[in-house]
């Protein structure tokens, strides 16, 4: 009787292990599939259109503001940046400068301090009626002072160099060399004292250094919505609005970066106080003496096939707005497709109208000004236009025959504008041929594609000089053919752990310790506990037998 009621527990055990270890396999092959859903390419672009944000009117800016990861400016210049508003008049920024795309060597830093304020009667040339309430307009920053460190013997070198050929008056007959002791300097001064000017030196030309960026600003507030898009969970994450500070371009052509009068924004900076906020940490505690070493990210040398996207927003030169779809065949002829769709609003929510180019691609070399990047032809051969709104339908039936279209327009109709040379109207011509470098990284488990960035200068760029800055990177979808194939081995893997989770092998019989006989290969399941329990309620069977 004690055998038969043994075998019954047995039994009992391993059924509702069995059970227990099939829902919660099935469970991972559910959630497994949930997030192949959720990183498709249109998920992903769903996932910004539907971002709860708003655009703050004059807004408050006291506090720290820091990047959240290594920016690369034209140069390149690799660059994090810190700025700490006093109030929202007097401010501090220190930026500090590196040799890699990393930002893990500090090369030297730069620290500012001044006044802004903002310019209620200065109207900016690009800006639509319907879009004055996207940015402040603010006057040309009057600084007070700007010090200037070397980390290293080559920066203090440069320095030198550069500060000396501009202020000869000041640092050219001073014989004393500049070296890395960590004493800082000052490159610019300038003092007031009852309307009377007391002290005024600019020595920063040759560095490139201005402080531009403040003639455009835009504060955006967001909350962190659910996955189904749900207002009442969004309004719920209330409490953990995330705060960013988008600042004005900086010229993409170095010549005139002071003249420069920014049309579209940088990556924006983040609140101090955002939660969570990971890369804001080091930034905010470093200073200009102890400069900030981000993480090393890992680039990836490969060419980019799969299909990439946006992951925001993402601005623009003469104040457009853009998000963007790219698909790299992984064949002999290295096709490509992008989907650029335009809005005429800084979150996306108003579409002006879209095209689709098409092409080949071919790699070249690496890129000498960027090591890290490669340099890309981009052929365009065909190219398609959708108009999304009632203006930019007006524009395009406007020129008609003229080269944009062959016949009338509508609202969401697509129409090739191969057969015309593109549209000339929208300035997308072809064919024709597009230089440009790309980057990609691997970064919090995703892989990130860098686009050389677009010209923001009006005159024309050299056909032979490719870009030394990148747009905001593009995120690799779930549907693209690596991601796939990730997620089927994930499967695989699943489906092979619930082969090995029933699969014991019960041919051997049991010892005579009654420890020997279970063979289970790749045992996962059920737990040393169960394991334990069987070997003793085993034993116990084969003392009743005997």
């Amino acid at each position: 009787m004690l055998k038969i009621s043994l075998q019954i527990c047995l039994l009992v055990l391993f059924s509702s292990s069995n059970k227990s270890s099939s829902l919660r396999i099935a469970r991972q092959a559910a959630s497994i599939d949930d997030a192949q859903r959720e990183d498709t390419c249109d998920a992903q672009l769903d996932r910004v259109y539907r971002r709860v944000a708003s655009i703050v009117i004059h807004p408050n800016l006291q506090g720290y503001w820091v990047s959240n990861s290594c920016e690369i400016r034209p140069g390149p210049e690799y660059i994090v940046r810190k700025y700490h508003f006093i109030n929202d008049t007097y401010f501090r920024a220190t930026q500090f400068y590196y040799l890699d795309s990393s930002c893990t060597s500090p090369f030297y830093g730069l620290e500012a301090s001044g006044v802004v304020k903002l310019d209620k009667n200065r109207v900016n040339s690009g800006m639509l009626p319907w879009e004055q309430n996207n940015y402040e307009l603010f006057m040309s920053p009057l600084l007070y002072q700007v010090t200037v460190l070397p980390y290293t013997s080559e920066a203090a070198v440069y320095l030198q160099s550069r500060v000396s050929s501009v202020c000869r008056y000041r640092f050219g007959r001073n014989r004393e060399v500049w070296r890395a002791d960590g004493v800082p300097r000052d490159i610019l001064v300038y003092v007031e004292y009852k309307k009377s000017v007391l002290m005024d030196f600019d020595c920063t030309e040759k560095l490139g250094f201005n402080l531009n960026e403040f003639l455009l600003l835009r504060i955006e507030e967001s909350v962190e919505s659910s996955a189904s898009g749900d207002a009442t969970a969004a309004a719920a994450a209330s409490a953990r609005k995330r705060r960013q500070l988008h600042l004005g371009e900086i010229a993409t052509n170095m010549k005139q970066r002071r003249r420069h009068r920014p049309s579209g924004f940088q990556p924006p900076l983040e609140d101090a106080n955002n939660d969570p906020c990971p890369g804001c940490y080091p930034v905010l505690h470093a200073s200009l003496k102890t400069p900030p070493i981000l993480l090393l990210q890992t680039l990836l040398p490969d060419y980019p096939t799969g299909e990439w996207v946006s992951s925001v927003c993402e601005s623009r030169p003469r104040n457009t707005y853009v998000t963007r779809r790219l698909v790299f065949d992984n064949d002999a002829e290295q096709q490509w497709t992008g989907t650029y769709n335009n809005f005429h609003d800084p979150l996306c929510k108003r579409p002006f109208f879209s095209f689709t180019a098409t092409g080949r691609v071919i790699s070249r070399d690496i890129d000498e000004h960027n090591p890290d990047a490669r340099q890309f032809d981009f052929l365009i051969t065909g190219l398609s236009i959708t108009p999304r709104d009632q203006r930019s339908l007006n524009q395009m039936n406007t020129y008609i025959g003229y080269g944009c279209g062959r016949t009338s327009w509508r609202i969401n109709r697509t129409q090739d504008v191969t057969n015309t040379n593109g549209c000339d109207h929208l300035r997308l011509h072809v064919p024709t041929k597009s230089e440009q470098v790309m980057m990609m990284s691997l970064r919090d488990g995703q892989t990130w594609l860098y686009v050389g960035g677009i010209p923001n200068t009006l005159e024309p760029m050299r056909k032979a000089k490719r870009p030394t800055s990148f747009q905001p990177p593009l995120v690799r979808c779930a549907n693209s053919p690596s991601q796939r194939q990730q997620l089927m081995r994930q499967k695989q893997q699943q489906q092979q752990q619930q082969r090995q989770t029933f699969g014991y092998n019960w041919n051997k019989q049991l010892s005579a310790n009654g420890r020997e006989g279970i063979s289970a290969a790749g045992r996962t399941e059920p737990g040393a506990l169960l394991l334990l329990i069987v070997l003793f309620l085993s034993d116990l069977i084969r003392q009743s037998t005997c």
